[in-house]
């Protein structure tokens, strides 16, 4: 249902499954915060907070709960209300605070997303004392280097000094000044790492001698600069280097694999993400899914084989969903409804079939790094 709703919404699974939960919430469990959210008296936002203040309480005590905190959301802006709103569900049942905060701290996790102009958002969901001592410990750092005489803004240096701070959690390397790398920017520690990189770069780009945007798998087109920066430092760096105008596979970097090894790479870097309908899961984090079924005689080849997250790929067997593939090369999705959805495929990667014609005509790469 969750993917059905959200196909048709155009919105993600996560996001209509959501959606669903909060209208069921609201409908069952909170029929006067729904009735003030249809009349215009709260807002959304009001209605979030009571939704997740009201989790974990039995039918008695979500009706002494909105009773009690549905006037002060008709007072409050958002804001104030979901300060308040808390304290109100405290001080009703205090004695099950231990219970909720042992269940809430299961659900800790770390989130990753991209914003513009190659920047990015790290978003940790952890009890709030440790969350509060990171940022009070960054602050404190922020503040003791600016009297110092740092000029960089305070925000800079509390980014910084985190950046710098999980550098060195991850490694054993260290900076003489805490949140500054070799130029003075605590971005400037990527050094510091040993990452896997699937970037998609194009071969005048690398070389220098163009400054077409590079793409960073997971994220977007990144800046000519990182993507060389990368090349030079990452050791482990997967190197696709790319025909500047026709976007075909000049070199996968074949040789330092394994065949199996190769065939996953060749499936991350030609699907990028999820096939799953507006699913942003990277390849790389996916399973591989085989389009024919193996049991049903498909092979494990590249034109059989594609990425799927766990639950896009429990979805695709499992239920009445079916998924082709296009002669346009698109992902089409036809629901237990029978609404049809395309998902386009976001990777220009092409793989095409070597000749003896291009073999004799290879193009010619340095020997030094990155190469």
């Amino acid at each position: 249902m969750a993917q059905e709703i959200g196909a048709a919404l155009g919105i993600t699974k996560s996001q209509a499954a959501g959606l669903i939960n909060d209208a069921e919430t609201l409908c069952e469990t909170l029929p006067a915060t729904l009735d003030a959210l249809d009349a215009g008296e709260v807002t959304r936002q009001h209605a979030d907070a009571m939704i997740r203040q009201s989790v974990g309480l039995s039918a008695d005590e979500v009706a002494a709960f909105e009773a009690k905190a549905l006037p002060k959301a008709i007072q409050q802006s958002p804001t104030q209300f979901s300060r308040a709103v808390v304290k109100i569900r405290e001080g009703l049942f205090p004695d099950s605070i231990s219970e909720r905060r042992t269940e809430a701290v299961t659900n800790r996790r770390v989130e990753c997303y991209g914003t513009q102009d190659g920047m990015g958002v790290l978003s940790v969901s952890a009890p709030i004392e440790v969350v509060q001592s990171l940022r009070n410990a960054a602050r404190l750092t922020a503040r003791a280097l600016k009297a110092a005489g740092d000029e960089r803004t305070v925000a800079q240096i509390e980014t910084d000094a985190i950046i710098d701070a999980l550098m060195i959690g991850f490694t054993a390397d260290s900076g003489d000044k805490p949140g500054v790398g070799a130029s003075g920017v605590g971005a400037d520690r990527l050094g510091s790492i040993r990452p896997t990189v699937y970037v998609t770069v194009p071969v005048m780009t690398l070389l220098g001698h163009s400054e077409e945007p590079a793409h960073l798998d997971g994220y977007g087109p990144i800046a000519p600069e990182m993507a060389r920066e990368l090349a030079a430092q990452a050791p482990s760096f997967i190197r696709l280097l790319t025909h500047p105008e026709t976007g075909a596979v000049l070199s996968v970097g074949r040789h330092s694999y394994a065949v199996p090894a190769d065939l996953k790479r060749a499936v991350q870097l030609r699907d990028e993400t999820c096939i799953g309908i507006g699913c942003d899961r990277p390849a790389t984090t996916c399973d591989l899914d085989h389009r024919k079924e193996w049991q049903r005689g498909g092979e494990t080849s590249l034109s059989n084989l594609q990425a799927a997250c766990e639950q896009h790929h429990m979805i695709r067997h499992h239920t009445q969903w079916d998924v082709t593939v296009t002669d346009d090369n698109e992902i089409e999705w036809v629901s237990p409804l029978g609404k049809t959805y395309r998902v386009p495929r976001t990777s220009n990667v092409q793989f095409a079939q070597a000749d003896a014609a291009n073999n004799n005509e290879r193009m010619e790469l340095p020997n030094t790094p990155p190469f």
